[in-house]
């Protein structure tokens, strides 16, 4: 007989006295709260452990956050194999998400959802279901992280690349490469050089492979010009 155990998990104000609403969300110690092995075959589904939320939706982005930084390193609860998210975002979040490239809802979340996991739109949820009602809609997303990512890089020079040319949506990739090198603009024509990726692309036009010769471009600079 098949046995599945929920856990569920519910924020009392009464209890979190001295922590804020999203320490007190964002800092369960997963491992020391449940009693799991951690040995699972990182290559298989068969993870003990499934992340199952209605987020609220003014810490969603930070926490998706945190967990895909954790895949790579397979920590948290990705150390016990490849943890699914089943997980709710304002409709709006979950489309900049999903987003795929040219889409005008394509956004650094697109990025570094889609290059870890296999990103799925499971179905909407409006507005009228929720108690109180509030006053945008929601979807619910299926996250399952990839044996391996697409991209052999690290999640933080990643997220800095990305985050510095989205900055500058509406403009040439150029623009916003010009905040890699501060100091130094010289260095951003290095950069697309380097990379075969054409500056006068917009950043929702990029492919996940042209993010990733970016920021291999950029580790590249960074260590020969020690930045």
């Amino acid at each position: 007989m098949l046995r599945l155990h929920f856990h569920l998990l519910r924020r009392d104000p009464g209890m979190m006295v001295n922590l804020s609403h999203r320490t007190a969300i964002m800092c369960i110690c997963i491992p020391t709260f449940y009693l799991l092995r951690q040995d699972a075959d990182y290559d298989s589904l068969d993870s003990q452990l499934h992340l199952i939320g209605n987020l609220p939706f003014s810490v969603s982005i930070p926490l998706l956050l945190r967990w895909l930084r954790a895949i790579p390193h397979r920590c948290g609860p990705f150390s016990f194999g490849r943890t699914t998210m089943t997980l709710t975002f304002q409709k709006e979040v979950a489309e900049r998400i999903t987003a795929p490239p040219s889409h005008h809802q394509r956004s650094r979340l697109s990025i570094m959802a889609q290059h870890l996991c296999d990103v799925k739109w499971s179905f909407d949820l409006p507005s009228s279901v929720f108690v109180p009602r509030p006053k945008v809609d929601a979807a619910v997303l299926h996250l399952v992280p990839l044996v391996r990512p697409v991209l052999d890089v690290p999640f933080d020079s990643l997220e800095v690349v990305v985050k510095s040319i989205f900055n500058f949506r509406r403009k040439m990739i150029g623009k916003g490469a010009r905040l890699l090198f501060p100091e130094r603009p010289e260095f951003v024509h290095q950069l697309f050089s380097l990379s075969g990726v054409d500056s006068r692309l917009r950043a929702q036009q990029l492919t996940l492979e042209q993010w990733g010769q970016l920021c291999a471009a950029f580790i590249q600079l960074k260590n020969e010009l020690d930045l």
